[in-house]
C-alpha cells in the first residue's frame, strides 16, 4: 500500500475514534474509497472491495457504510434510482435531481445562506445541512415535451 493511502487510511481511523466509534477495517476502507470519489452506490463500493480482498462480504460492507452515515463521516442520498454513498466533506455541497434526465448538479453550500438566515430570523431556527438532495426539471429537460416530477415520486 503506498504512503497516501496509508495516510488516508490513519487519517479516518482517527476521525472514526473521535466519534466514539470502534475502528473497522471496513469502515476505513469504505471512507478512503470514497475519499477521492463524489459517491457511489453500495454495489459499486462492494465491487471495489472485493477486487482487492477475497475476504470482503456484502452485509458487512454495507452494515459497515450505514455506521459511517449515523456517525455523520457518509451520507446516504436517493437518486430516485437506488441510494448512493459519499463522504461528508469539510466544506459541504449539495445535488440537484433532474426527475426527467436523472442528470446529477453539485451545487455549492453557499446558496442555502439566504434559507438558513430566513428560517434563523422569522422562526428563530438555526438549520444545519450536511447533505441535501432536491428534486426537480434542469433547464434543459423543461425545453422537452412535458417533465413531470412523477417519474420519480
Amino acid at each position: 500500500m503506498d504512503q497516501p493511502a496509508q495516510d488516508a487510511m490513519q487519517r479516518f481511523a482517527a476521525a472514526l475514534r473521535k466519534r466514539g466509534a470502534r475502528v473497522t477495517r471496513q469502515q476505513v476502507l469504505n471512507l478512503v474509497t470514497l475519499d477521492t470519489i463524489d459517491r457511489l452506490p453500495p454495489e459499486a463500493l462492494l465491487a471495489r472491495h472485493c477486487a482487492s480482498s477475497s475476504f470482503i462480504v456484502a452485509p458487512i460492507i454495507y452494515r459497515a457504510l450505514e455506521r459511517l452515515v449515523e456517525r455523520g463521516l457518509v451520507f446516504k442520498i436517493d437518486l430516485g434510482v437506488g441510494y448512493q454513498y459519499g463522504r461528508v466533506r469539510e466544506h459541504p455541497h449539495h445535488h440537484l435531481l433532474c426527475a426527467s434526465c436523472r442528470a446529477v448538479i453539485e451545487t455549492p453550500d453557499d446558496l442555502f445562506d439566504h434559507l438558513r438566515a430566513e428560517l434563523r430570523d422569522r422562526l428563530g431556527f438555526s438549520i444545519r445541512i450536511d447533505h441535501l438532495a432536491l428534486f426537480g426539471i434542469r433547464g434543459a429537460c423543461q425545453q422537452s415535451p412535458s417533465p413531470t416530477l412523477s417519474t420519480v415520486c
